[in-house]
């Protein structure tokens, strides 16, 4: 440059030429295509490159030094400029900027990325003099996008840190926006305090609304409370909302998507969407909680103000009241009472509701008063299934009603009162009183009976007659007497109801309806078919149709009818109460009384001899016993018939008044006493011939006379020992004419 201008040195085809006045020349400066701020290092290789002012060949470059100055020298990179002709590197030495030069001359030393994690936390940054990149400072990508200074005192989120030689960068987010990396020293982890002011177990559903909003692992802001992940990744989508926790900051939703536990949200980021109530009803049921997995609720779940109060698994098997029930869209809801106790609201499956049956129904036509206003009145008799409410009994205290139909559930006799023609609903007949009865039913058959029972279920009327009958009357209820023990001693039979006389304590108490009882009849511990005479002696027993007290007796007379008779004992049976006897009188039917009545004739044996011989049973009606019929402690054990024209052995036999008596075995085995008149012995006669003066053949001095009676002799006595009766013709040496054989 002179004072005259700017002076230019030319050269063409790589040959200087000369110096020209500059504004002689038209100056085509290289294009800036690409320009980025960087952080790398790197090492002068070539010395050949000149280092310029600006990018060489654009407009203001001037030539400051050669390559060659700073050749295999560690420099640090700081711009990237990218023209048409070259890429160009700003760099600078020990801090102190130097220039420009073609990228070609540098081998640039990329930070190598050794640790990636993913983090999510809030942190302050603290240090403005930090640069943010692109990717961390000094590996191969990175650009500088902004200082720190610009975000200094601000609240951001950490979302990755990568570990590099050199130091560990921490990625930047704020508000869900990725600002770029910064060395980690430049920012302090957030430490906050906010103090939970409630909490409440929760279940409604909520649409994840706001996209970018911070979730956390424990309400924001709260002490230990990180950033765990963004909504942006949930964002329209479904979620369950299981607990809220509120601080002085927000109200905080801890949300579940798909099953999985997300974290913590701002309720205020989210649309909630409550369940909608579809019908309720007031109702009464018994129940038992039988699953454990459901929560209860303050208000039905998912509906709107909900709060958990606990598992239904502290109630598991408990006998409950149901007192509403609600249907949403989801399920149908049971809120449920423990001893007069509001408990709260559960899914209605978690219960098994025990509806009450009813047993009978009446039409009736009584005219009542409402005489207790605690009562409720329902749509149909109360804890049956369907039943709802209609309103209180105390609507029409002391009013007049017409009943007009009755039915009879295990636990009240429920009452459908009208007024004016107008049915009003079902009301526990305990709450009216009545005042006249407008019809009477008809008894169709009458029983004495006598066994015991239990009262068994409460609020059963108790009447001075059959219920519903002419005269009838209400005397009392079975509550006063309920688990107590009656004895039934009639029955009678209406289209209503079989109705029973019940006693108490030996006292007439009066008649209810038999389904309020439960009956204990006797057991029947032993019985024996025997054949005993016998006289009737007492005349204060009952006379029975079975033993007494056993199922489908009936009282038939008292035993004075049959006093001082004499019977005939044909069965004997022990139950836990006493023994009877089934006695037959002249012949007739056969009936039963307590054996204590009675006295027996039993029959004596007058003789008693041992035997032994076969013989056959030829008649079948006769009895096979114990003992010889008659005699004390014979019981029959079954009938000749068994053995008819079978052969058997007789081994004893038993006189008496009656009868002679034998006791016989088959094959060894001892079966009973049977009478004679049904066996016929089986004899076997032995004629040995000749004898006396008449000696038959004659052989080598053998007389046949001698060795036929010693034959028969022994034949008789191998046939006694097999049992048979044996006759003999003669036993000694004489002679025995035909005619006497033959006899």
């Amino acid at each position: 440059m002179t004072k005259k201008g700017i002076w230019a040195q030319i050269s063409i085809n790589n040959k200087t030429i000369g110096w020209v006045a500059k504004d002689t020349l038209t100056v085509t400066y290289d294009k800036i295509i690409e320009q980025k701020m960087v952080h790398y290092d790197a090492v002068i290789s070539q010395g050949r490159h000149d280092v310029y002012t600006v990018p060489g060949y654009t407009k203001g470059n001037v030539l400051l030094t050669k390559s060659s100055t700073y050749l295999n020298k560690k420099v640090r990179i700081l711009q990237i400029m990218k023209t048409n002709r070259a890429t160009w590197v700003q760099f600078s030495v020990n801090g102190t900027t130097v220039g420009w030069m073609n990228s070609i001359g540098l081998n640039i030393k990329y930070d190598a990325v050794k640790e990636t994690k993913k983090v999510y936390y809030d942190a302050v940054i603290v240090e403005g003099r930090h640069d943010m990149y692109t990717v961390p400072g000094y590996t191969n990508g990175n650009e500088l996008l902004t200082k720190s200074s610009a975000y200094l005192n601000q609240t951001v989120q950490i979302i990755e840190e990568k570990v590099t030689d050199r130091v560990t960068w921490a990625l930047v987010s704020q508000n869900g926006t990725t600002i770029g990396w910064m060395n980690k020293k430049g920012v302090k982890a957030a430490e906050y305090n906010d103090t939970v002011l409630e909490s409440r177990s929760v279940h409604y559903e909520a649409l994840i609304s706001s996209n970018g909003q911070l979730i956390y692992s424990a309400p924001g802001y709260t002490k230990g409370s990180k950033v765990t992940v963004n909504t942006k990744n949930y964002y329209k989508k479904n979620a369950k909302i299981i607990e809220e926790k509120v601080t002085n900051r927000a109200t905080w939703a801890l949300v579940s998507v798909n099953n999985k536990t997300i974290g913590w949200v701002d309720k205020a980021q989210l649309t909630v969407q409550y369940d909608s109530i579809k019908n309720t009803k007031t109702v009464h049921y018994d129940a038992v909680v039988t699953q454990g997995r459901h929560d209860v609720y303050t208000v039905p779940g998912y509906t709107e103000g909900n709060k958990i109060i606990t598992k239904s698994s502290s109630y598991l098997n408990k006998k409950v009241r149901i007192i509403k029930t609600l249907e949403t869209n989801r399920a149908t809801w049971a809120q449920f009472s423990i001893d007069g106790k509001t408990i709260g609201w559960m899914n209605i499956i978690g219960l098994s509701i025990q509806y009450d049956k009813i047993i009978s129904s009446n039409k009736v036509d009584i005219t009542a008063k409402v005489a207790e206003g605690r009562h409720d009145i329902y749509t149909i008799p109360g804890y049956i299934k369907g039943n709802e409410l209609i309103t209180k009994a105390e609507t029409y205290l002391n009013q007049e009603v017409t009943i007009v139909e009755e039915k009879e559930t295990s636990r009240a006799t429920w009452a459908l009162i009208a007024q004016n023609g107008k049915t009003i609903g079902w009301i526990n007949k305990k709450g009216l009183t009545i005042l006249k009865v407008n019809y009477a039913d008809e008894i169709v058959e009458s029983r004495k009976v006598h066994y015991d029972s239990i009262i068994s279920k409460k609020n059963q009327l108790i009447y001075s007659a059959p219920g519903f009958t002419k005269g009838a009357k209400e005397v009392g209820n079975t509550s006063s007497y309920l688990n107590k023990k009656a004895q039934i001693i009639q029955e009678k039979v209406t289209d209503r109801a079989i109705w029973a006389q019940i006693s108490v304590n030996g006292k007439i108490v009066g008649w209810m309806n038999s389904i309020g009882l439960t009956v204990q009849y006797d057991k029947v511990l032993d019985t024996k078919k025997v054949h005993y005479d016998a006289v009737v002696m007492q005349g204060r027993h009952d006379v029975y149709s079975k033993p007494g007290y056993t199922e489908n007796s009936q009282r038939l007379t008292k035993s004075s009818t049959y006093l001082n008779k004499k019977a005939k004992v044909t069965q004997i049976v022990k139950t836990n109460r006493a023994t009877w006897a089934e006695i037959s009188i002249d012949g007739k039917s056969p009936v039963w009384m307590n054996i204590i009545g009675i006295e027996m004739k039993y029959e004596k044996v007058t003789s008693t001899k041992a035997v032994s011989y076969n013989a056959k049973v030829i008649e079948g009606q006769h009895d096979i016993y114990t003992a010889p019929g008659y005699t004390e402690g014979n019981t029959i054990i079954g009938k000749c018939g068994s053995y008819l024209n079978k052969n058997i052995k007789v081994i004893q036999e038993k006189e008496t008044v009656r009868a002679g008596w034998a006791l016989i075995a088959v094959n060894g085995k001892t079966i009973g006493w049977m009478n004679k008149k049904g066996l016929d012995s089986i004899s076997i006669y032995l004629d040995s011939g000749h004898g006396g003066d008449e000696p038959g053949a004659i052989s080598g001095g053998i007389k046949e006379k001698d060795f036929n009676l010693k034959v028969a002799l022994k034949v008789e006595k191998l046939l006694k020992e097999k049992g048979y009766e044996v006759v003999m013709s003669r036993r000694t040496d004489k002679f025995v004419s035909l005619s006497d054989r033959a006899q």
